[in-house]
């Protein structure tokens, strides 16, 4: 309405038989495209809306000049002669106009999707080689795939503070250039400029002359960050226009951004794998010396009353500690983690003579992966806790596994004291300070397998008080087979 009035003004002020007529329209044209645009927010095509209203209201100002001026006759042959064509070039430049309006408003907007869509096709494939970190082998692979998906570059290099981790060009990529590249860029200010800020850097070729690497283009060089420290640096060389392009330095900014959380994923991860072996080691730390003691008495017994029986238990001795040494590998078949259960549970059933029993329910026919030492602390638990307090009866512990549904079960049960309810609760919590008490081997368990196969296979604790206790342990069978396929690669 605003500009209605102003436009309507500035022609009333310009005189002429149509002064009336053309103040009004004038006035009641921003009034009328005021309220459309505000009852329209949303248009799929605005120059397309703009054009046809603009010739709906060009054709309101020329009813209102005959309708209002005088004489009408005159006035009807001049709007019959000029309306044609006022009302065609006003529409197409209104939606040209407008056209434009839209270009500028949402093209930065473009870009940065067009840039940011890139950067992510570029760093989903960068995944795989990155998961172990940024190393040589890992940097010529990335460095391949962004010169693969970036078309306008002609060479990448990804450096280190102290050398060239990889190169990848359009040309002949052999020894001698990737040295004479990686002698040049160490030495150069903007390499060390950015190892030392850690911001994007870049220069126009063309505007310093001839280089080595292309006649003209522009060199971008990209920060890869690790807890706020530069790591390594992403240099791409292309771009072929006069100035760097906002859209190579958007792509620039997300693949910044995007490599360097991958790096610190991978430090993160790599800390977790360390985490798990200390966890084991932890668990091997625990291994109760008065176990020791007290299988080493056993066996002194036997070895005066039954020498064929000491030596089968020094042979199962052997065989347990060497199992819980040699745990290097992240996964072990079930088979090997029974047989390291039945040689702690022949050293325990020498000890306690009749008083415990053992019963295997094995299915054969199903086998599977698990982390080391994953079931002999629940069966040294149900030795240790389980039967502590059982009198007059015998300690029975059986150990059998099965295939039900789609998943393979391990279940390891005993009719011992049980656990009260609100216990079972905690025994798989990890809470600080819980490094030296009992259960940690049930959480570590859990922990491992968890990781490995997915909250399914969490530990599932079932206990009676005075009835017994059993654990379940669940595998689904699709990812048992993935895990086996990838410990065999």
């Amino acid at each position: 309405m605003g500009t209605g009035l102003v436009s309507g003004i500035h022609r009333y002020l310009l005189g002429g038989l149509t002064i009336n007529a053309a103040f009004l329209s004038c006035v009641l044209q921003g009034g009328i495209a005021g309220a459309y645009y505000t009852a329209s927010s949303r248009w799929k095509k605005p120059w397309l809306n703009s054009m046809i209203l603009t010739a709906l209201l060009e054709i309101l100002h020329f009813f209102i000049v005959v309708l209002i001026t005088r004489p009408v006759e005159p006035m009807f042959q001049l709007v019959k002669t000029i309306a044609p064509a006022m009302i065609l070039t006003n529409s197409i430049g209104v939606g040209l106009f407008i056209a434009i309006l839209e270009t500028v408003r949402y093209g930065d907007s473009l870009l940065e999707g067009n840039a940011a869509q890139l950067a992510l096709k570029i760093t989903n494939c960068t995944l795989p080689h990155l998961r172990n970190g940024l190393n040589p082998v890992s940097a010529k692979e990335t460095a391949s795939i962004i010169l693969q998906h970036v078309e306008s570059i002609d060479m990448v290099t990804i450096l280190s503070e102290k050398q060239m981790l990889a190169y990848a060009g359009t040309g002949d990529a052999d020894d001698v250039i990737s040295s004479v590249v990686s002698g040049l860029l160490l030495r150069a200010p903007n390499v060390r400029n950015a190892f030392q800020t850690g911001e994007i850097q870049y220069t126009d070729l063309s505007r310093k002359g001839p280089s080595i690497f292309m006649r003209e283009g522009v060199e971008i060089l990209i920060p890869v960050k690790d807890d706020c420290t530069v790591v390594a640096l992403v240099v791409l060389f292309g771009f072929h226009e006069k100035r760097v392009s906002p859209f190579a330095l958007k792509l620039a900014e997300g693949l910044s951004l995007l490599f360097s959380n991958q790096v610190e994923i991978s430090k993160v991860q790599a800390q977790s794998e360390q985490l798990a072996k200390t966890e084991i080691q932890l668990l091997q730390s625990q291994i109760n010396p008065h176990f020791l003691f007290n299988a080493l008495n056993t066996i002194v017994y036997h070895c005066r009353s039954n020498p064929d029986t000491a030596r089968e238990l020094l042979i199962h001795l052997g065989n347990y500690y060497r199992s819980n040494l040699n745990v290097s590998r992240e996964l072990v078949p079930l088979e090997t983690e029974i047989e390291h259960v039945q040689s702690y549970l022949k050293i325990e059933m020498a000890r306690y003579a009749k008083k415990l029993v053992v019963e295997y329910a094995l299915d054969t026919s199903w086998q599977c992966l698990l982390p080391p030492l994953s079931l002999q602390p629940i069966v040294e638990n149900s030795v240790k806790h389980g039967f502590s307090g059982i009198k007059g009866r015998v300690g029975r512990l059986k150990i059998s596994s099965q295939i039900k549904g789609g998943s393979g079960m391990i279940i390891i049960s005993d009719n011992g004291v049980g656990i009260p309810r609100k216990k079972v609760a905690s025994l798989l919590e990890i809470r600080q300070g819980d490094e030296g008490k009992g259960h940690i081997g049930l959480r570590n368990v859990n922990l491992r397998l968890v990781k490995i196969y997915g909250p399914s296979s969490a530990l599932k604790i079932l206990s009676r008080e005075n009835k017994g206790t059993a654990v379940v342990i669940r595998i689904p069978l699709r990812e048992a087979a993935r895990s086996a396929e990838e410990a065999f690669v």
